[in-house]
């Protein structure tokens, strides 16, 4: 039961702010926040050992380190940073590479249909940090999530 109650936090909260970024072009840190702080409870309900947990910290933590660069040299937005971190909690450290990689890609065609887009309707192209990337980080997330930790305990 706590299985499918963290599997439904994880998808509400990465919809919720996969549709809130490319509606409002911003993340809203509810969703992040809410991904950050069902973690730990729903780990430990399903029986998550504790080198998973603290691997799964370390790796997030790695991912807000290296995203906070890559933000503040202007390449990605930070509720973009925000939700890859959160979601490197539920994905884990044993798939944060295809996540990320998966994210990137996922994240690269999704800008490019958007100004593919844009230029189609003639209008104004945004600058990249007005692509919402999040959808492509929630796609990277449902491809990844059914292979991750939560469903290898069970």
């Amino acid at each position: 039961m706590a299985l499918v109650a963290a599997s439904c936090l994880f998808l509400a909260a990465m919809i919720h702010a996969a549709v809130t970024d490319f509606r409002r072009h911003k993340a809203l840190n509810i969703s992040i926040l809410a991904l950050a702080l069902g973690y730990l409870p729903f780990a430990m309900a399903v029986g998550l050992d504790w080198v998973a947990i603290i691997g799964s910290v370390v790796a997030a933590l790695l991912v807000l380190t290296i995203g906070f660069g890559a933000f503040c040299a202007g390449w990605v937005d930070g509720g973009d940073v925000k939700l890859a971190t959160a979601t490197t909690l539920w994905i884990g450290a044993d798939m944060v590479l295809p996540f990320l990689g998966l994210a990137a890609l996922f994240g690269l065609g999704l800008a490019v249909l958007f100004r593919a887009m844009q230029r189609w309707q003639q209008g104004d192209v945004p600058a990249l940090g007005q692509i919402p990337y999040s959808p492509g980080i929630v796609l990277a997330a449902f491809v990844l999530f059914a292979h991750s930790q939560w469903f290898v305990v069970g």
